[in-house]
């Protein structure tokens, strides 16, 4: 039985090795690896040792093929996977010395807006149903598809997530604001960090948009980076504070930590663990993450994870 799963983009992602060198510039990329915030998150949930499963879209192509290879290899049900006649989604990145990136993506006329289907009996079971903020933001019948879901597995007693890890490259539609909103309204728990978190709620301080987030959500994990997390709940004052675990951890590649964060938490959640044990998984996850070059690189099995965690307590 599926316990997690995803809609969103799968895509490859090729990337400056080296940092500060911007998009303009003719230098050398490295790549492709496996990517997208949705892949990252599902394989990071599987490696954790919960059933996963995403809907997405990949091409006929070397791209698509590399993709179905790591997500099966690692255990993710991969048969809402449709394979398009479209090419596979790719994202270029170049990272700055003040911990900054840019983008340029091409994924809404690629195989990552073609998705596919997940069996209907599957989806009744689901008990965590992630979103990513990103997802909304391909196209317009891929955020409908998004949404939909979401009512489905609402009204079968399953929870919605939802990281809204926006990008501005892509916010540059109007039906967007309005799914990211209709997603608030149906998440039992946010993950976002703090410039995402004023940006949907519209609030000016961090004090305020948690209360105003607290009025949909049951839960809110402010992810604070490299100084951890701070996890506020409806029904408890104070929040639980989770410091970081990546004390001594080289960061080699930012990208995707976050979305190990949600995968690590959110496992936690359905293993009943306490609040604070569960921002220790996912700050754990997160913090691995950033060991490797590849979005999905530093994803692990749950027996070093827990190792890291040992130690690092």
């Amino acid at each position: 039985m599926i316990e997690i799963l995803i809609i969103g983009e799968l895509l490859v992602e090729i990337m400056r090795p080296k940092k500060g060198i911007p998009l303009d510039k003719k230098d050398i990329f490295k790549g492709p690896f496996p990517s997208g915030a949705p892949a990252i998150f599902i394989d990071t949930a599987a490696n954790l040792g919960h059933k996963s499963a995403i809907i997405g879209g990949v091409g006929n192509d070397g791209f698509g093929k590399l993709i179905l290879s790591k997500l099966e290899k690692d255990g993710v049900e991969t048969t809402g996977i449709k394979i398009s006649k479209l090419p596979t989604g790719v994202a270029f990145v170049s990272y700055f010395e003040d911990g900054s990136r840019k983008f340029i993506f091409h994924i809404r006329d690629s195989a990552a807006s073609d998705l596919g289907n997940l069996d209907e009996n599957l989806i009744k079971n689901i008990k965590v149903f992630h979103i990513m903020g990103v997802s909304l933001m391909i196209k317009e019948s891929v955020a409908n598809k998004i949404v939909d879901t979401a009512r489905k597995i609402k009204k079968y007693g399953g929870i919605v997530s939802f990281d809204p890890n926006i990008r501005k490259e892509l916010m540059n539609k109007p039906y967007i604001e309005k799914a990211i909103h209709t997603i608030i309204g149906l998440s039992f728990i946010i993950l976002p960090g703090l410039e995402e978190l004023l940006l949907i709620t519209s609030e000016h301080n961090k004090e305020a948009a948690i209360k105003k987030a607290l009025d949909n959500a049951h839960h809110v994990v402010l992810k604070l980076g490299s100084k951890g997390c701070e996890i506020y709940s409806r029904d408890k004052e104070d929040p639980v504070i989770c410091p970081s675990l990546d004390i001594g951890v080289k960061v080699v590649d930012p990208t995707g930590a976050g979305d190990a964060f949600d995968a690590g938490f959110l496992c936690g959640l359905l293993e009943e663990k306490s609040m604070s044990d569960c921002g220790i998984l996912a700050n754990a996850c997160g913090a691995l993450n950033t060991t490797k070059l590849g979005p999905m690189e530093g994803v692990f099995k749950r027996d070093r994870v827990n190792e890291f965690i040992k130690i690092n307590s």
